[in-house]
């Protein structure tokens, strides 16, 4: 009865008044369907969520996802979570400590070997982060491996990564590994690297996003206001990454170090710039090895 009343606590003091409404509580396990918004909020408690291969969730606007503990959500089926200028979807968890890691920080959306008509509109993913061995560590908002995705009209802010020195992570905000994806304004702001108790932050690299063996298109987005672990704060672009960054304000992404707080490259990644600001950084720049470049900011 108690831990009953602690998750309904979380629900009414983050929502408010939304909390009224008739609240859907979501057990561990598969999940598919529609979630349609006279349901909403959705608790999520127990553990994981999965939408499994053949499978599909539809969420419609104006659902809110309430994340009631260290759960995150796996998308290997199909996942459209498409909502409206007025009536966004959200993905949240607790709010408090905020770059702590917790028992109670959710472990955000990840994609993994995922339907190729995965689509996010209108969303917002927040408070999430990525801790653990390996994978788990990276992508604190969201993770995206082998999937071609759509994300336009969104948000990913206050998520963090990165869990030891042995398991660092990587991409604080989202984190995308031999997929194709597409952001379209969308904001990725005030995502950072997991702070300890004696207040130091793993080499987390990748504020806004990192990218392994990808293909990202980018237009008019916002990578700004991030703070991850040392050297790189913005983007991450790992080898073997193609990316179109159009029309897009990539701004005060700082590092502990003062390393790389714009963009870095490694080698074999080819990026291309149009009307694009980098700005407020200690360095904007950073290309390593043989890695193409065509800029026009």
């Amino acid at each position: 009865m108690k831990i009953i009343q602690v998750l309904i606590g979380l629900v009414v003091l983050w929502w408010g008044e939304a909390a009224q409404a008739d609240t859907t509580w979501v057990a561990s396990g598969n999940v598919s369907g529609v979630w349609p918004a006279s349901g909403s909020p959705y608790v999520v408690h127990g553990g994981d969520i999965t939408v499994v291969t053949g499978e599909a969730l539809q969420i419609e606007p104006g659902v809110r996802v309430y994340f009631a503990g260290s759960f995150k959500m796996v998308i290997n089926g199909l996942l459209q979570a498409i909502g409206t200028e007025s009536d966004s979807i959200w993905f949240t968890g607790d709010a408090s400590g905020f770059p702590y890691d917790s028992p109670t920080r959710w472990r955000g959306l990840r994609f993994v070997d995922a339907d190729a008509d995965c689509e996010l509109r209108y969303c917002s993913i927040t408070y999430s982060g990525a801790t653990g061995p390996g994978a788990l560590s990276y992508g604190g908002g969201l993770y995206c491996y082998n999937t071609d995705l759509e994300i336009a009209r969104s948000r990913i802010h206050h998520c963090h990564a990165g869990g030891s020195p042995a398991n660092a992570g990587g991409g604080c905000g989202a984190y995308f590994e031999q997929s194709d994806v597409e952001l379209e304004y969308t904001d990725i702001t005030h995502n950072g690297g997991t702070v300890y108790g004696d207040g130091y932050v793993y080499n987390t690299k990748g504020g806004g996003f990192a990218t392994l063996n990808a293909t990202i298109h980018l237009r008019h987005c916002k990578i700004q206001s991030n703070r991850p672990g040392i050297v790189i704060g913005g983007l991450y672009l790992r080898e073997g990454t193609v990316a179109t960054i159009d029309t897009c304000l990539i701004d005060d992404n700082q590092t502990p170090d003062g390393g790389l707080g714009g963009v870095m490259a490694e080698p074999t990644s080819v990026v291309s710039l149009t009307g694009t600001t980098i700005s407020n950084h200690h360095a904007a720049f950073g290309f390593d090895g043989a890695c193409g470049v065509s800029a026009r900011r």
